[in-house]
């Protein structure tokens, strides 16, 4: 970049600031899920969907990502595929998901293919989808979870670990280095997880295990904000409602482990 040339996005936005819109709709996001997970399961499913929405509507504007439409097509299907095979497949919903991953990747792929544009940035365009369908994949995991006793507890302590460890957003605006808000998110998750556990014994996870599920929890959902936040493109409400989907679906493999600890499966 020569000198004088101003950065990509809004103009004179050198320092990222914090996002309180990220921050809340985290929040938002996981008290969806959370009550969608206690509802049943086809009530889980539409929170899914719903939440999975903002990222289809999003992801492309975060990663400014070339063929949008496209992008977007997939990334939306995907996430129906996904959640329908395994709302259908009930409690084998985990082991049918690697097929719906599969059409997915194969979905992602032909649509590159049917591109006129000469396909540049092919492998930022790519590696950002699949990157979008891993994230819908991993809030979908928590889907079967409805079906089992104890299951929607699991959800629900997980959701509150990562909505009360969002407060360390706030560690962006005053500018504290990344390790500090990951700390201080890592241990409001493991309060918060400790504490729902031993509220809500019926979700069946020790206290210890769910701190230690919950500590990464918010430290994951923390850190993934925290890298989003200098995107050029954040400044959108798009792109921010993504960002935050995002933080909170990617928690999903955590919660199974959670649910495997506490031998739920």
């Amino acid at each position: 970049m020569s000198a004088g040339t101003k950065p990509i996005g809004r103009p004179g936005l050198s320092v990222r600031p914090w996002r309180p819109v990220v921050t809340l709709a985290s929040v938002v996001a996981c008290a969806v899920l959370a009550a969608g997970a206690l509802a049943g399961a086809v009530p889980f499913a539409v929170a899914l969907i719903l939440v999975s929405a903002f990222v289809v509507g999003g992801w492309v504007v975060l990663l400014n990502l070339p063929t949008p439409r496209g992008t977007a097509a997939v990334l939306a299907s995907s996430a129906v595929v996904m959640v329908g095979c395994v709302l259908v497949s009930g409690r084998d919903g985990v082991s049918w998901l690697p097929a719906a991953i599969a059409l997915s990747l194969i979905a992602e792929f032909g649509h590159q293919l049917g591109r006129r544009d000469g396909r540049p940035r092919l492998v930022e365009s790519v590696s950002s989808t699949v990157a979008g369908i891993a994230v819908l994949a991993s809030g979908v995991s928590m889907l079967p979870l409805a079906a089992y006793e104890g299951g929607p507890q699991v959800v629900l302590v997980l959701m509150v670990a990562a909505a009360v460890a969002a407060i360390a957003d706030v560690a962006v605006r005053w500018k504290a280095p990344p390790l500090v808000g990951a700390v201080v998110a890592g241990g409001l998750g493991a309060s918060a997880a400790a504490i729902g556990a031993a509220v809500l014994p019926s979700c069946g996870v020790p206290v210890l295990f769910a701190a230690a599920v919950g500590a990464l929890a918010g430290s994951a959902g923390h850190l993934v904000r925290r890298v989003q936040a200098v995107l050029p493109y954040l400044y959108g409400r798009r792109a921010q409602l993504a960002s935050a989907a995002s933080s909170v679906l990617m928690l999903g493999v955590l919660a199974n482990v959670a649910a495997w600890l506490g031998n739920t499966w």
